[in-house]
C-alpha cells in the first residue's frame, strides 16, 4: 500500500494536481479518526538509540477506543515515519482484534528499513517476505515477544 500511494502521488504531482484538494481527499478517504489513532501511536513511540530504532505500539483498546479501523495501519505506519524519520528502522506493532479462536488477539509487526539489505536480513530472521521498503509479520502472542524478536533481527541485520 505505501509504494502505491507514493506512486500515485507522484503521478498526481506530474499532472498538476492541486496538492492541497488531493490532501483533503487523502483525509477524506482515511476518516474522520485517523489523526486520533495516529497521535495515540505517536504518544506510545520511542526511539532506541542503540539500534537506532523508532519503536512504535498500538494496543486493541486504542483501536476500540477511537474506533478506527485496522485496515488503516499501513497509513498509520507511514506518518510515523514521516513524522519521526531519525531511526534506521522503523517497527510498528499492533494488536489484532480479538476472534472467537484467538480470544487475546495477536500482535502484528510492519518493519522497515532504510537499508534493503538490512531489511531482508530481518525479514529472513523473522520468516517475513519484504514488500517493497517494508516486510510484516503477524505471528508473535505479546508484545514483548515482538519486541524481543525484532530486536534481536535488527541487531542481526547491524552486525
Amino acid at each position: 500500500h505505501l509504494v502505491e500511494m507514493a506512486s500515485v502521488q507522484k503521478t498526481l504531482e506530474a499532472l498538476g494536481v492541486d496538492r492541497a484538494a488531493a490532501e483533503e481527499a487523502r483525509a477524506i478517504l482515511r476518516g474522520k479518526t485517523f489523526w486520533k489513532i495516529t497521535g495515540r501511536a505517536l504518544a506510545r513511540t520511542e526511539y532506541e538509540a542503540s539500534i537506532k530504532t523508532i519503536w512504535s505500539f498500538l494496543p486493541k483498546k486504542d483501536f476500540e477506543k477511537t474506533n478506527h479501523p485496522r485496515t488503516n495501519v499501513p497509513h498509520i505506519f507511514y506518518e510515523l515515519k514521516k513524522l519521526r524519520p531519525e531511526g534506521s528502522f522503523h517497527a510498528f506493532l499492533w494488536e489484532r482484534a480479538s476472534t472467537e479462536e484467538n480470544t487475546d488477539g495477536k500482535i502484528s509487526a510492519i518493519i522497515a528499513a532504510k537499508n534493503r539489505d538490512h531489511l531482508a536480513v530481518i525479514a529472513d530472521a523473522l520468516g517475513a517476505r519484504v514488500e517493497n521498503e517494508h516486510c510484516v509479520t503477524d505471528d508473535f502472542k505479546s508484545f514483548s515477544e515482538a519486541e524481543t524478536k525484532i530486536r534481536s533481527s535488527i541487531q542481526r541485520a547491524i552486525s
